[in-house]
């Protein structure tokens, strides 16, 4: 549905509303609640509740955000 990048990281939103984000995390923009690099898709939880879909994601040079 809609792939955003950043600096040195990607996101990408998929049709059933989840998040997966792959790059240098050292920013913590990768949503994965740490500063480690991944190089492969890791799924982005938006709530520790309840799996809530995405709308919208955009990035900048050093951060993520999501709708």
């Amino acid at each position: 549905m809609q792939v955003a990048c950043g600096s040195s990281f990607t996101l990408c939103l998929t049709s059933e509303g989840k998040i997966y984000s792959w790059g240098d995390g050292s920013t913590g923009a990768l949503g994965l609640g740490n500063q480690e690099e991944e190089w492969e898709p890791r799924l982005v939880s938006l709530s520790k509740e309840k799996d809530i879909p995405a709308k919208y994601i955009g990035a900048g040079y050093a951060h993520s955000v999501a709708i």
